[in-house]
């Protein structure tokens, strides 16, 4: 008799793709599910797999960070145990803190939620390097659990589980992300207090019962349990190896778990004794041997007064699904392995990394299964168990739409009330209703894992996340800490310019750059212009782009610059007049004195004593010029003069491509938006190979020096800022042309390696070229060079962040005022020097314990232009943006000693060619007066606002009537007192 699998639900599915296609995906292979038979499907035989993308290559990236120098392997659980216990004892810094940036409602990547048996309001979530946050209402707004934190507990949270007398567990680490935890931690009052269950570091996952106190452990040596005041861990006898996966079922009877190869165990006696129930699909076992393997419960027992198991299979993708009717006694397979490009494509490569299952509450042959969307399976054959799939989440709508759930779902948990918690790479999603619809619930739940980030100088800030996109807040939204998506994809490396900051760059892996002018609105492929030999940029598993995509833009005001802009002046301007240029570098403009008098005609008659030939002439009245006007006798908009100005707004802009040992290709073309070809060359080789590779490059101010590591050493290359495009012979000059021994090196700058030891990152002193930090991985040393531009540099070794086992060290910088002041961001976090490395304190408050991938400064002045100088950046992996005004230049823009508050006042635009619109805060209402003096202290305008609200506001400036110059504004209200400069041109 031939088996058939019959699918339900058409309606609904139907319905679903009627709401879609009123939306805009963001890709076309998505959200095109077509209901199908699926019993093509049921064959127990894997499909063949393709190289794994996305999650599975940002593991190996996050591998590759997590690498001993010392040794070449993975850095030990020991080691990384003796990090945190030696942090754990440092000092705080009082010197420098990290003000929260956001972003406040976007979420991350979230493997843990729990609703608090004692109370439905109050849910709790773990990010998987952000930590615990809790949220008293339901979802709808969350906080940061510090207490959690400051009892020492990581930010890897991996599990949860709450016991029957409301003692709520936390187990940390990850076998996905390959993070270490320290333990499982516990709170018997709520969150208020926190400890660790002894000997629980290998732990990454936990549940509990409702019959019983005892929480259930799968730890890499077994099985254990334990209960509050247990002095130990009691081992629970099932099969040699690691335990890997592990449910539960409410009555503690039924105990599913996986061991060595994802072999199936069960217990119908509370755990007492197990029973091997893996073998073949034909035999009703569960096969073994899949990459992972997750379990779920039924909540209640089915009609024949059991409980139903599930067990879902994977590799990359889809192996087999697996139900029991009978307590996980026999086993049927009711659907076989599938992935791309089938439509039935649940785990679209990426299985291994994001797999969740769940039942329904209330029906014990229905289940939800999270991978990339979430899909819903019910049962309508009883016997074999057979059923059909629909689609009932997608991740490529718009995140207002009811049917959005982010992509990558790991987590799915249930209240008494049947509301759906999931969590994924985005945050937390709740549903009311099963799964008909959703919505995203991440207010002030800040676990965004940032690779790169950016800044402008007005303070705005973007950064590159995991599996949320290029992510942008210039503080205008409804909240100072809210961001909005700019564009999508895995987000790694972004600039902004700061000469122009409508002017962007946002990456996607495998070297996909776009670039916006518009402050992101709109987007456009940047990208290099490479041989045909090479995969174009963004080629998906291409061997010639990292998956972490890397660009560098540097940018200079060059007084000595050799390209030039033409400009027609459209009116007379006497000897000394100044002429505002635009630049086609930048939105900025080119202050140009006239060395004589310029000329302009808007109506011009002709003279007729210099008719000839029946040809009419003009002439100019100042300098006799004249010019041809054929048979007219007048002519309007008569241009005499046409300058060629040099252009001082320069840049660099460099991306990382894995060809021949590791390239370099860059072009200053980059912020010349209207031009159309842009010049690309190859200005290193050899730097350096792989695609996990940590690459850093840094430019000394001037451009002169170029700073590059890249996993065979340091380079400094020579020359770059004094080649241009305009150059005829700039390609030649920068580029290496061809290969072999027809191929040319640069003829004008030079590489030259001064270090052969592979570092993670560096800074460079924007004060002086010569200074340098080279920044180590685990095992490594840190050292500092104070005369790296000389020929063979010498280096020395800054000292231990710790006193024994260092964390690795990602990216820096040199504080542009005072050399001996270093930021470091690190595995653990973010360390401060002020004393040149001789000793170090934590700068950590806030995102403690979470990687620190990327830090900078903007160190330019605020004669410069620049709105927040001196101020730094910190891009955690897992604890969004943050910034320090603690070395922002006094003096500069600065607010009165006195005031405790922080008034965040700036003006902007700035600088303006008109009107500037001023930005503040109030602690509390009252009257406000604003004061605006010009550089030489004279009181030019004055206003008053009565009764302002506490919190954010704004004033408007009418600038009009001021002359072109800097000034002052002086805002007062109350006890709060602050200035800041604008100019007006």
């Amino acid at each position: 008799m031939r088996k058939r699998m019959y699918l339900v639900g058409t309606l609904i599915i139907a319905t679903i793709l009627t709401m879609v296609a009123g939306y805009q995906l963001q890709k076309s292979n998505l959200g095109s599910y077509v209901q199908k038979n699926f019993s093509d499907l049921r064959s127990s035989e894997p499909l063949s797999e393709e190289e794994e993308e996305g999650a599975d290559k940002a593991l190996e990236w996050m591998k590759a960070r997590y690498v001993d120098v010392s040794t070449g392997l993975p850095v030990t659980q020991e080691k990384l145990a003796q990090i945190q216990k030696e942090i754990s004892m440092m000092d705080r810094s009082k010197n420098i803190s990290f003000i929260e940036q956001g972003p406040d409602n976007i979420g991350g990547r979230t493997r843990a939620i729990q609703v608090d048996r004692s109370n439905i309001n109050r849910v709790w979530a773990g990010g998987v390097s952000g930590g615990l946050f809790v949220s008293l209402n339901k979802g709808n707004i969350w906080n940061r659990v510090d207490a959690y934190f400051n009892a020492g507990a990581n930010p890897f949270i991996s599990s949860m589980t709450q016991t029957k007398d409301n003692t709520l567990y936390v187990a940390t680490g990850s076998n996905q992300e390959g993070w270490n935890g320290n333990g499982v931690w516990y709170t018997t009052d709520a969150g208020a207090s926190w400890t660790a269950i002894p000997g629980t570091n290998n732990c990454t996952q936990v549940v509990s019962s409702d019959v019983d106190d005892y929480v259930w452990l799968a730890t890499s040596t077994g099985l254990k349990k334990w209960k509050l005041n247990d002095a130990s861990l009691t081992s629970v006898t099932v099969t040699a190896g690691s335990c890997t996966s592990l449910e539960i079922s409410k009555d503690g009877q039924i105990v599913v778990c996986a061991f060595a190869s994802n072999k199936t165990y069960v217990s119908t006696d509370g755990g007492a004794s197990f029973s091997d129930k893996s073998g073949t699909a034909a035999n009703n076992l569960v096969p073994n041997g899949a990459q992972r393997i997750e379990y779920a419960v039924s909540a209640i027992k089915n009609s024949s007064n059991h409980y139903s198991l599930y067990a879902l299979r994977t590799n990359s993708n889809l192996l087999s699904m697996h139900v029991s009717h009978d307590d996980g006694q026999t086993w049927t397979q009711f659907v076989g392995a599938s992935g791309p490009p089938s439509e039935f494509d649940i785990f679209r490569d990426q299985g291994t990394y994001n797999s969740i299952v769940t039942v329904v509450p209330n029906d014990p042959e229905q289940i939800l299964i999270g991978g990339i969307d979430i899909w819903r399976w019910k049962q309508t054959v009883n016997n074999p168990p057979s059923g059909g799939f629909q689609k009932i989440s997608l991740w490529s709508v718009s995140p207002n739409s009811s049917i959005y759930v982010h992509a990558d779902n790991h987590e799915m948990k249930w209240d008494g009330n049947n509301r759906f918690y999931a969590g994924n790479d985005g945050g937390v999603s709740i549903s009311n209703n099963y799964g008909s619809t959703w919505f995203v619930a991440n207010r002030g739940y800040n676990v965004t894992q940032f690779y790169g980030i950016a800044f402008d100088r007005d303070g705005a800030v973007m950064g590159g996340a995991q599996d949320n996109g290029t992510l942008y807040n210039n503080h205008t939204l409804s909240t100072f800490k809210e961001f909005r998506e700019v564009n999508g994809g895995d987000g790694f490396e972004c600039e902004i310019s700061y000469f122009n900051p409508a002017v962007m760059f946002s990456t996607v892996y495998y070297n996909s750059i776009s670039r916006s002018g518009d402050k992101g609105n709109t987007w456009n492929s940047f990208e290099p212009l490479l041989p045909g030999t090479y995969d174009p940029a963004g080629t998906d598993g291409s061997a010639y782009h990292p998956f972490h995509s890397e660009i560098f833009l540097a940018e200079y005001f060059d007084p000595n610059s050799e390209d030039s802009v033409t400009y027609i002046p459209t009116k007379n301007y006497a000897n000394g007049n100044l002429i505002r240029i635009p630049s086609k570098s930048s939105g900025d403009s080119i202050s140009y004195f006239t060395p004589t008098p310029l000329y302009f005609d808007d109506t011009l008659h002709y003279n007729p004593a210099l008719t000839a030939g029946g040809i009419n002439y003009g002439q100019n009245a100042a300098t006799g010029e004249v010019v041809a006007m054929g048979t007219d006798t007048v002519v309007y908009n008569v241009t005499w003069d046409t300058l060629r100005v040099a252009d001082p707004f320069q840049s660099w802009f460099l991306v990382y491509v894995n060809a021949n040992g590791g390239e370099l290709w860059g072009t200053r073309n980059a912020l010349r938006l209207s031009v159309t070809s842009v010049q690309w060359a190859c200005i290193a080789r050899g730097i350096g190979g792989g695609l996990f590779n940590s690459v850093d490059v840094e430019f000394t101010k001037d451009l002169a020096h170029c700073y590059v590591s890249a996993g065979s050493g340091v380079w400094r290359i020579d020359g770059l800022g004094s080649a241009y495009s305009s150059d005829p012979n700039f390609i030649a000059k920068v580029g290496y042309v061809g290969t072999g021994p027809t191929g040319t090196t640069p003829t004008f700058t030079s590489a030259v390696k001064i270090t052969t030891t592979n570092y993670e990152g560096l800074a460079v002193n924007p004060s002086n070229p010569n200074d340098i930090v080279l920044f180590a991985g685990f095992g490594g040393t840190n050292k500092r060079s104070l005369n790296a531009t000389n020929a063979v540099p010498t280096f020395t070794t800054l000292g231990n962040i710790l006193p024994s086992n260092q964390p690795a060290c990602y990216d820096g910088i040199i504080d542009r005022d005072d050399p001996n002041i270093i930021v470091v961001g690190t595995s653990n976090g973010a360390f401060v020097t002020e004393n040149g490395g001789a000793s170090w304190d934590n700068a950590s408050a806030g995102f403690d314990g979470t990687p620190v991938y990327e830090v900078r400064q903007s160190w330019r002045t605020f004669q410069e232009g620049n709105n927040r100088p001196g101020e730094i950046y910190i891009g955690t992996f897992g604890r969004g943006i943050w910034s320090s005004e603690a070395y922002l230049g006094l003096g500069e823009n600065g607010s009165s000693t006195n005031s405790k508050f922080d008034t965040k006042l700036l003006t902007y635009p700035n600088p303006t060619r008109d009107n500037t619109t001023l930005s503040f805060q109030l602690e509390k209402s009252g009257n406000v007066s604003v004061n605006v003096y010009s550089i030489t202290g004279i009181l030019v305008k004055s206003i008053v606002r009565n009764q302002m609200s506490a919190g954010e506001n704004t004033l408007f400036i009418d600038g009009n009537e001021l002359s072109a110059g800097t000034y002052i504004v002086k805002l007062v209200s109350g006890k709060q007192s602050e200035s800041v400069k604008f100019m007006k041109f």
